[in-house]
C-alpha cells in the first residue's frame, strides 16, 4: 500500500485496564467482573458486569454537558495521543478527523430527560442535557476538546460499531481527506442496557465463557482509541491496517445468520482489501460474546475460513462485553500484548459448548513472534458484520479512490402519508404510502423504520435483481436519533414498570442500528451496510464507497418520527414559533460509474461533490467559526465538482438545529459569492432526514429540467456542516 495506514498510537480506558501499562492484569486474569448490587436490588440477579465506580464519572455528569461514554472516549483519546507522541497542534485542524463507534452513548442522559418528562419536569431539561443525550455526542466532545475541524463520524451499528469506525477511518486517509484520524469506540453500562439484555435472557449470572458452558454474556464499559496516520517511511515493525470489510446478514433483529454467511462475507472482503489470503491470518481477535446465538455461527465461520488451527483470542471474560467498543478494546489489547512479547491466552476456558466448532482456543505458549497478521471481527444486532486486518506486512496495492461524479439512479421521499418517487423512465410519481402493506414482522417497529422501509422499497422497485442478495449492494442509514416510539416504550417498561420485565420486543428496536437492520431484512440487502449518526456524513460515505469501487450499488436513507414526548422537551428551545417538527423518510439509489454503463442506466442526476466538516464545539452557532468552515467547504466543493459558484442556480438549506439565525448566516455568506442566488429553507424540520429530503428535492429539480446545478447545504443535529452539489451533467474528465 503506497502510504500505509499506520497505528501511531493506542489508548484504553476500561475498569480493569485504564492504561496500556496495566495490561499485565489480563495475563494474571485480574478482571473486574462482579455481580452488581445496584441491579440486584432492582431484581436483576444475574447482572455480572465490569463497570467503573460512579465516583469516576460523577464530577463530569453533574454538569450535564457530557455523558459517560464521552468521558471514557476523552480519557482513552488523551492516552492514545500521548502514546503516539504526535502534537496535534502541528497539523491543519481541518485535516484531523474523528470516527467513533458506539452502541449506547447518550442513553444515560436520555433516561434522565425521559424521567423528567414522566415527572412533569420537562421545563428543567437543559440544552446541554439534550445534546449529551445524542449518540453523536462522544464525537462532539473530542472535537471540542482538541479543536478538530475535519470529518466527524459516529458509527452505531450495534456491537460492530468500533471496527466499522476503524474501517471508515482508513478510507478517509486513503482518499486524502485526512492526515490524522482519531478512531475507535466507547460505550457505557446503565440500567436500560442491563434490563434489555436481561429481557432477552442473555445475561450470565457467573463469569461468561464464550464457546463454552454456561451460555450468557457479562456486560462491560469503556473505550479504546487508535491514532491513525498515513506514512510512507519507517514502517519497520509497525502495525498497519491494510483491509476492512462490512456486510449485513439481512436475517434477524438480534440473531446472526446460523451458518455465519454474513461474517464470512465481511472477513473475505477485509482479506481481499488487504491483498491477503485466508492462510495469512496468524491470530483471530474474536467477537465471542458467550451466547449460543452468536458463538455457534461464529465458530462455524472461523472453521470454514481458517480450519481449526489458527489461535482464536477471547477477551470478554476479562472486560465483559463492551458493546460498540468491544472490537477496538480487544484489538488494542491483543496488539499491545504482542508488542511486549505476550500472546494473549484465553481466560475461563471450559468444556466446548454443543454445536460450536472445535476451534483453537487453547494455544498456551504460542510464540508472539509468529503473529504478524491479526484478524479482528465483530457482529451486531440487526446482522451488522465488520472485520479489520492488522498486519506487519505492507500492502502494495494502490487505493482506487477518485473524485468522480456519482450518478443518482432513483430517489424517493415521503411524509408517512404521501410520497414522491423520481424515476428516469416514469418521471416524477406522486402517490400514497403503502406502509399498511408491509410484512407483519415490522408491524410493531417505530414509524421511522416503516417510513424508511417504504422509501428504500421505492428506489429498489425495478432493480431487485441487481440489489437483493448482492454482496456488492449495500445501504447506509443516516439517523441522528434513536427510533423514538420504541425507545419511549422500552424506557416506560423500565421506569413506569419493572426493570425485571423490560420489554424484550422494544429493546432491540430502540437502538439506532435498528433502522438499517430492519431495512436490510425487509429488502434482502446483504452488502456493505452500516449506520452513521450524521445524515451528512452518511451521504458522503455512501458516495465514497462507490468512488473507491468497494460497492456497485448503494442506497442512502434517513427517517424521522415525531412524538409527544419529543415535543414536550424540545419546544422550550425553539427560537421561532414557525418551527415545526416533521416526520418522513428519504432514500437515494446510487450506482458506480461502471455499473451505470454496464446496466445501461440513465441517471436522474449526478452528485458532483459532497463534503462535510465538524464544527469543533458541542453546539453549532452562527458565528465566525461556522462561517469559516462553510466558506472553506463551498470553495472545496466547487473545486471538486469542477464548477464555478456563479453556475449554481438554486440553493437548498437543511438546518436541523433550532437556531434560525444559522440560515441567516448562510444567506449572508452566499450573497458574497452570488448576490442573486435563491436560497430556500423550510420551516418544518426533519431532525434526521431533512438533508436527504433536500437531496431528493434537488434531484427532482434536475430530472425535470427546472435546474441544472443545485447547491444543498446541511447543518445537522451532530453539529456537522455539509455542502453537496447536484447537477444534470457528469463532471468533466480530470
Amino acid at each position: 500500500m503506497k502510504g500505509s495506514i499506520v497505528i501511531s498510537g493506542m489508548g484504553l480506558y476500561t475498569p480493569p485496564v485504564t492504561d496500556l501499562s496495566e495490561l499485565a492484569h489480563f495475563s494474571t486474569d485480574h478482571h473486574r467482573l462482579i455481580n452488581n448490587h445496584e441491579y440486584n436490588e432492582l431484581g436483576i440477579k444475574n447482572a455480572t458486569v465490569s463497570v467503573f465506580d460512579k465516583t469516576c464519572t460523577a464530577s463530569f455528569g453533574k454538569h450535564g454537558w457530557v455523558n459517560n461514554a464521552s468521558i471514557f472516549a476523552l480519557r482513552a483519546t488523551e492516552a492514545a495521543i500521548k502514546n503516539s507522541g504526535i502534537n496535534l497542534a502541528e497539523y491543519d485542524m481541518s485535516r484531523i478527523s474523528i470516527v467513533l463507534g458506539s452502541y449506547n452513548s447518550g442513553t444515560d442522559s436520555y433516561s434522565t430527560i425521559f424521567n423528567k418528562v414522566l415527572n412533569n419536569e420537562q421545563d428543567s431539561v437543559s440544552y446541554s442535557e439534550l445534546m449529551s443525550s445524542m449518540l453523536s455526542h462522544c464525537g462532539n466532545a473530542i472535537a471540542a476538546r482538541y479543536n478538530i475541524q475535519g470529518k466527524k463520524i459516529v458509527v452505531s451499528s450495534a456491537c460492530s460499531s468500533s471496527l466499522t469506525a476503524v474501517g471508515i477511518a482508513t478510507d478517509l486517509l486513503h482518499s486524502d481527506k485526512a492526515d490524522v484520524v482519531i478512531c475507535g469506540g466507547s460505550d457505557c453500562v446503565d440500567l436500560p442496557v442491563v434490563a434489555g439484555f436481561n429481557s432477552l435472557s442473555a445475561l450470565n449470572e457467573g463469569r461468561c465463557a464464550p464457546f463454552s458452558k454456561p451460555a450468557g454474556i457479562n456486560l462491560g464499559e469503556g473505550a479504546g482509541i487508535l491514532i491513525l496516520t498515513k506514512n510512507k517511511d519507517n514502517l519497520h515493525n509497525k502495525w498497519l491496517i491494510t483491509g476492512y470489510g462490512a456486510s449485513s446478514d439481512a436475517y434477524h433483529e438480534t440473531s446472526p445468520e446460523p451458518n455465519g454467511v454474513g461474517a464470512i462475507q465481511a472477513i473475505d472482503a477485509a482479506l481481499s482489501a488487504a491483498s491477503l489470503s485466508r492462510n495469512d491470518v496468524d491470530l483471530i481477535s474474536a467477537h465471542a460474546t458467550g451466547t449460543g446465538a452468536n458463538d455457534i455461527p461464529e465458530s462455524k465461520a472461523y472453521e470454514k475460513l481458517f480450519g481449526l488451527d489458527v489461535p482464536v483470542s477471547v477477551m470478554k471474560p476479562f472486560y465483559g462485553h463492551t458493546l460498540g467498543a468491544s472490537g477496538i478494546v480487544e484489538l488494542i489489547s491483543v496488539l499491545s500484548l504482542l508488542d511486549v512479547g505476550i500472546t494473549p491466552e484465553n481466560n475461563n476456558l471450559r468444556e466446548l459448548r454443543e454445536g460450536c466448532s472445535p476451534i483453537n482456543l487453547n494455544y498456551r505458549d504460542y510464540p508472539s513472534d509468529k503473529v504478524r497478521t491479526v484478524l479482528a471481527s465483530s457482529f451486531g444486532f440487526g446482522g451488522s458484520n465488520s472485520a479489520v486486518i492488522v498486519t506487519k506486512r505492507t500492502n502494495e496495492r494502490d487505493p482506487k479512490y477518485t473524485k468522480s461524479a456519482i450518478p443518482i439512479v432513483k430517489a424517493s421521499a415521503n411524509d408517512g402519508v404521501a410520497k414522491t418517487v423520481i424515476d428516469t423512465q416514469k418521471g416524477v410519481i406522486k402517490d400514497e404510502c403503502k406502509i399498511h402493506l408491509q410484512n407483519k414482522r415490522f408491524k410493531r417497529d417505530s414509524p421511522e423504520i416503516k417510513y424508511c422501509i417504504e422509501s428504500v422499497g421505492d428506489v429498489m422497485n425495478g432493480f431487485e435483481q441487481v440489489l437483493q442478495s448482492n454482496a456488492r449492494a449495500g445501504v447506509i442509514t443516516g439517523n441522528s436519533l434513536r427510533p423514538q416510539r420504541c425507545l419511549e416504550n422500552f424506557l416506560s417498561s423500565i421506569y413506569e414498570g419493572d426493570p425485571r420485565y423490560a420489554s424484550a420486543r422494544h429493546f432491540p428496536g430502540h437502538i439506532v442500528s435498528a433502522t438499517c437492520g430492519q431495512v436490510s431484512i425487509a429488502h434482502k440487502i446483504i452488502g456493505h451496510s452500516t449506520v452513521l449518526c450524521s445524515p451528512t456524513a452518511a451521504f458522503e460515505y455512501t458516495v465514497d464507497l462507490l468512488r473507491n469501487e468497494t460497492q456497485d450499488f448503494m442506497i442512502a436513507c434517513s427517517s424521522d418520527d415525531v412524538t409527544t414526548v419529543q415535543e414536550e422537551f424540545i419546544h422550550q428551545f425553539l427560537a421561532s414559533s414557525d418551527y415545526a417538527m416533521a416526520k418522513g423518510s428519504a432514500a437515494l439509489l446510487l450506482s458506480s460509474r461502471e455499473q451505470l454503463s454496464k446496466c445501461d442506466l440513465a441517471p436522474a442526476a449526478w452528485v458532483r461533490s459532497i463534503l462535510h466538516s465538524s464544527y469543533n464545539g458541542l453546539v453549532l452557532r452562527n458565528d465566525e467559526k461556522f462561517h469559516r468552515i462553510l466558506d472553506r467547504l463551498i470553495l472545496e466543493s466547487c473545486e471538486e465538482a469542477c464548477i464555478s459558484f456563479t453556475d449554481i442556480e438554486h440553493c437548498l438549506v437543511s438546518n436541523a438545529l433550532v437556531d434560525d439565525s444559522i440560515v441567516d448566516g448562510v444567506k449572508h455568506l452566499l450573497a458574497q459569492y452570488h448576490p442573486h442566488l435563491v436560497v430556500e429553507s423550510k420551516n418544518d424540520k426533519r431532525l434526521s432526514s431533512d438533508f436527504m429530503t433536500h437531496i431528493v428535492d434537488a434531484t427532482e429539480m434536475i430530472s425535470t429540467g427546472i435546474k441544472s446545478d443545485v447547491l444543498v447545504i446541511s447543518i445537522d443535529l451532530s453539529s456537522n456542516v455539509g455542502v453537496c452539489i447536484i447537477s444534470s451533467q457528469d463532471s468533466p474528465m480530470r
